[in-house]
């Protein structure tokens, strides 16, 4: 049926006004002109070809396109013109956004007054933080009086509204304009820390960082599952000769936070400054609610004294903390799980890693990094707590300044010291300790093997279970020591206590300065100097010096068996304990008492003779 826009048997002088035709890129009607749609007709639906897939709507004034022509950068599309969330562009088309499931969304979010502020998305409204200025959270946003519209956020006071353009739209953000780690793009949930806020312009509110008074957390990262930067949840208190006291009126009893045997983390920075920011071990935890008013916290070290502190259980970790009082950690980022960042500009990684120290690292499983610019990895409280230090593997700790811990349960406390293997302890200034067991503790000394001991300064054991404690002293092979100054004891058992001394070989004993001792269980002397060479069975009185060499004078005890065509020639009074023998004969005089001729055979002396 014919229908009245049917122009067939019409001529063309009365239908040419009411033709459309086009150039290939615009539309004309009859007469030339360009060929317009009044907003007036497009109030139903408006379908197009398959070619442009247009959806079907109550659309007014404008085009929505499907996924194929979906509005590029140079056509975002204005708050008051939200697309829907079911006809929204892909992923690749809408502001940058990362995949599928953050499409543009409404284009105008609910702040929502909270005085936890805790959640992010709540009842389905999502609440935008990242407003300019420092924030106050004590339950009334609107009390701010820093709101302002850049342009790009606009904050309506009274209503509770924040409207954003398109380029800002929440869940369609490119990676520079991340809201909040909650709400960040790429999969790890969160974006960089520099693009996160603005350092000069932007506080972040809501969990987990809240504030209760207007210092401001800067340019902070979490990534990750309960992961912190900075806390607004630690405890005030005072310190005295190693004894925490918290009072009762702030906090009550809260002895359930704290726990025997945990690292207390203490940052007095913001007051007598006396530590900064360091950790002690807790030996006892108690609640006094008739003298002291309050819980009370007693250290291991009773030498920490400061006026006021804020404080917290970190082995407990800062998430679990109840108190009132903030310790930031500006530009810091942590990711992983359970990861803590207290320290400026530094990183924590991993699982229940923490870092404390400025410009720190923390990574792996339960490290902790104290020191300024120190490094924690590995597992099971390693922990570096010198400036510069570096603590890796299992329960390592560094805390001498730019010290070295590696391996397991190793322990460098000396400024510059290193510590390496199992159980070894560089406790000296540029000392360092390898093996197993293993300690050094004298300046730059040296402690190497198993269970050696380097105590004298640039001192070095080395072996089993030896100890050089003079300084310069060498102490070597197995059960050796070396006490005396500049000494060295080598070989099984040996001791070299005199200054200079040397001792070598089977449990000899080298007790005067200058001595040299091999040999076997030495009658020990402290003659000067003396050689000694000894030929003893056991300690006590089975020891025995086969030669004993001091002065001018050299003792043979047993027999002198000289054999050979040489001769042997002795200048000067000789005297023998025991029997000479000759093979030769002797030419000279033999003077000898009647208790040495034997036989007749043997009373040949005529004076001045020969034999």
């Amino acid at each position: 049926m014919a229908g009245p826009f049917d122009l067939t048997g019409q001529n063309i002088e009365n239908t040419y006004q009411r033709v459309l035709q086009t150039d290939g890129t615009l539309i004309y009607d009859g007469t030339g002109s360009l060929f317009t749609i009044s907003s007036s007709i497009n109030t139903g639906s408006f379908v197009t070809t398959s070619s442009f897939n247009s959806y079907t709507g109550s659309n007014t004034s404008q085009f929505a396109g499907t996924a194929s022509f979906a509005t590029t950068a140079s056509f975002a599309i204005s708050s008051s013109r939200a697309v829907s969330s079911s006809f929204a562009t892909t992923a690749s088309y809408v502001q940058n956004a990362q995949t599928a499931s953050y499409v543009a969304a409404a284009q105008t979010v609910t702040v929502s007054p909270s005085s936890s502020a805790a959640a992010v998305v709540a009842g389905g409204i999502h609440k935008f933080y990242p407003l300019f200025g420092a924030v106050r959270n004590d339950g009334n946003y609107t009390t701010v009086n820093t709101y302002v519209n850049s342009g790009s956020f606009q904050y309506i006071m009274g209503t509770n509204t924040l409207t954003v353009t398109s380029s800002y739209a929440n869940q369609a953000l490119s990676s520079s304009f991340a809201v909040s780690a909650s709400r960040a793009v790429s999969s790890s949930f969160a974006t960089v820390a520099q693009t996160v806020l603005n350092a000069s312009l932007f506080a972040l509110v809501g969990s987990p960082n809240t504030f209760t008074s207007d210092q401001t957390i800067t340019a902070t990262l979490n990534q990750g599952e309960s992961t912190n930067t900075g806390t607004t949840k630690a405890y005030r208190c005072g310190i005295s000769s190693g004894v925490v006291t918290l009072n009762a009126l702030a906090y009550g009893d809260v002895t359930a936070y704290f726990n025997v045997n945990d690292q207390l983390l203490i940052y007095d920075t913001p007051f007598d400054n006396n530590y900064g920011i360091i950790t002690s071990k807790i030996a006892s935890v108690t609640y006094d609610g008739i003298f002291t008013l309050g819980t009370v916290i007693t250290l291991y070290d009773t030498s920490i004294s400061t006026t006021t502190a804020y404080v917290g259980d970190l082995t407990l970790g800062a998430s679990n903390w109840n108190g009132d009082q903030t310790i930031p950690a500006n530009y810091s980022h942590a990711e992983g799980s359970g990861t803590t960042t207290l320290g400026d500009l530094s990183h924590a990684e991993g699982t229940n890693t923490n870092t404390l120290g400025s410009y720190s690292h923390a990574e792996g499983i339960d490290t902790i990094a104290i020191g300024v610019a120190s490094h924690a990895e590995g597992t099971h409280g390693t922990t570096a707590t010198g400036d510069y230090s570096h603590a890796e593997g299992w329960g390592a700790i560094a805390t001498g300044e730019a010290s070295h811990a590696e391996g397991q349960l190793t322990s460098a406390s000396g400024d510059y010291s290193h510590a390496e293997g199992y159980d070894t302890k560089a406790l000296g200034v540029f000392s360092h300790a390898e093996g197993y067991s293993t300690t050094a503790t004298g300046f730059a000394s040296h402690a190497e093997g198993y269970g050696t001991f380097a105590n004298g300064n640039y001192s070095h054991a080395e072996g089993d279970q030896t100890t050089a404690t003079g300084s310069y002293s060498h102490a070597e092979g197995v059960g050796t020591v070396a006490s005396g100054y500049a000494s060295h004891a080598e070989g099984y058992n040996t001791i070299a206590s005199g200054l200079a001394s040397h001792a070598e070989g089977y449990f000899t004993v080298a007790s005067g300065s200058y001595q040299h001792v091999q040999g076997a269980y030495n009658q020990s002397s402290s003659a000067q100097s003396a050689f000694i060479v000894g030929n003893g069975t056991g300690p006590g009185a089975l020891r025995s010096n086969l030669i004993f060499a001091s002065g001018s004078q050299v003792q043979i005890t047993g027999s002198l068996i000289v054999s050979g065509s040489g001769t042997f020639i002795n200048i000067g009074p000789a005297i023998f304990s025991g029997s000479v023998t000759s093979t030769a004969g002797f030419t000279g005089s033999l003077q000898g008492t009647a208790s040495f001729a034997q036989t007749a055979s043997f009373i040949n002396i005529i004076d001045g003779g020969t034999f």
